[in-house]
């Protein structure tokens, strides 16, 4: 089996597409390192070609402060050997993140349910009793409404 890089390397299509990733990422990292680390981490390298650099920004606020720093980045580009005549900045929203869990609303057990059954029962106010009541038997496990014990369970 042959190695990765040899592949890579072996044909041209890909030995191209592996030259310009290696470019985009040594003009990204410079850019990076000349920016803000806020900012930088919402940049990055659309494409970088003999003489058009394109970036990429997360959102346009982004895009805006990046387009202020672009005469002191192609300066800086320029002391470090690279050699763009033009830079443009291009806003390119992440798409949300597809791991990103669901958050579930908070969920009230049956043993919760009948403390707060048993608190709200000895409530003096009639409307703050009847709302707690209503929010206890409207949980997964229903607490009958005529518990004859009418005591807080153990716990």
């Amino acid at each position: 089996m042959r190695p990765l890089r040899q592949i890579l390397t072996a044909d041209a299509a890909l030995a191209r597409w592996t030259e310009r990733q290696q470019r985009e990422r040594a003009v990204l990292q410079l850019v990076q390192r000349e920016l803000p680390q806020a900012l930088a981490a919402h940049v990055g390298t659309a494409s970088a070609g003999a003489q058009e650099l394109i970036l990429i920004a997360t959102g346009g606020a982004a895009a805006a402060l990046l387009r202020q720093r672009v005469p002191a980045l192609q300066e800086a580009l320029e002391r470090s050997g690279w050699k763009f005549t033009v830079i443009r900045v291009r806003v390119q929203a992440r798409p949300p993140r597809s791991g990103a869990e669901k958050v579930l609303p908070k969920q009230i057990d049956a043993v919760t349910a009948a403390r707060l059954s048993a608190r709200a029962r000895r409530l003096a106010d009639p409307a703050l009793r009847d709302a707690l009541l209503r929010l206890a038997k409207g949980c997964a496990h229903r607490i009958p409404d005529d518990d004859p014990s009418g005591e807080e369970p153990e716990e």
